[in-house]
């Protein structure tokens, strides 16, 4: 199974914001949202744990990903099979 974004809703990101978004997907799956370990992300990655938290700010700012009580969503996504 696999996440992808709807083409009307898609905004230009960077190439770590996308590397990011990849493992925030992987660990989602199926489900819609899901606590997301910043650390584990950097480490999977090989990057620093800033890095992931700027990118993911960014992304919440382009409406990409969404934070809500502790979990992230990924907005405009779809599930294709």
């Amino acid at each position: 199974m696999t996440r992808a974004l709807k083409i009307e809703n898609l905004a230009a990101i960077d190439e770590t914001a996308v590397q990011v978004l990849r493992v925030i997907s992987l660990h989602i799956g199926s489900r819609d949202s899901a606590h997301i370990n910043y650390t584990f992300i950097a480490k999977s990655l090989g990057i620093k744990r800033q890095v992931v938290a700027s990118a993911v700010e960014r992304m919440k700012e382009k409406k990409i990903l969404k934070e809500e009580n502790g979990k992230l969503y990924i907005l405009n996504s779809v599930l294709v099979q």
